[in-house]
């Protein structure tokens, strides 16, 4: 069993076992191999998120997350908008907790271009990174650079 997804020029396979590969662009630090360089032609593993048993991944224009069994995410590459959800607009060349997410326990996640949503097991929606049309749901175009919880 697989789980994929194609960022706009690079590619993240997340293997049953858990393992994490990643190839292609890399500028922003989007395949979580600890620094930014050009292309990587051939399949990388994560090697920060080695012996976490990973379950979902998805992707942005230029950012990857990361589920764990345990509903803990991980975020890493590009953060122009806050879209990693750490607080701050700095990109990640590596995997980096999203801690603001703990308490929640995240059992799905999924990007648009340069902004996140977060789904707990309770059913709660947090989003952050790119509010610019709307697309978080706050009645707001402010960006958000830490997970915010969707009102009903």
């Amino acid at each position: 069993d697989i789980d994929g997804c194609v960022l706009m020029a690079s590619f993240c396979v997340l293997y049953s076992g858990g393992e994490l590969f990643t190839w292609g662009e890399n500028e922003h630090g989007q395949l979580g191999v600890g620094k930014a360089m050009g292309h990587i032609k051939e399949p990388q593993l994560v090697q920060a998120l080695e012996g976490i048993p990973l379950v979902h991944i998805a992707a942005g224009s230029a950012h990857s997350m990361v589920v764990s069994i345990f509903g803990t995410v991980y975020s890493w590459g590009k953060n122009m908008f806050g879209q990693l959800g750490l607080g701050d607009t700095e990109d990640r060349y590596i995997p980096a907790n999203v801690k603001a997410l703990e308490q929640k326990k995240t059992v799905f996640i999924s990007c648009g271009g340069e902004h996140t949503a977060a789904l707990s097991k309770d059913g709660l929606v947090c989003t952050f990174g790119s509010g610019c049309y709307g697309q978080l749901g706050h009645n707001s175009t402010c960006d958000e650079s830490f997970p915010r919880l969707v009102a009903e």
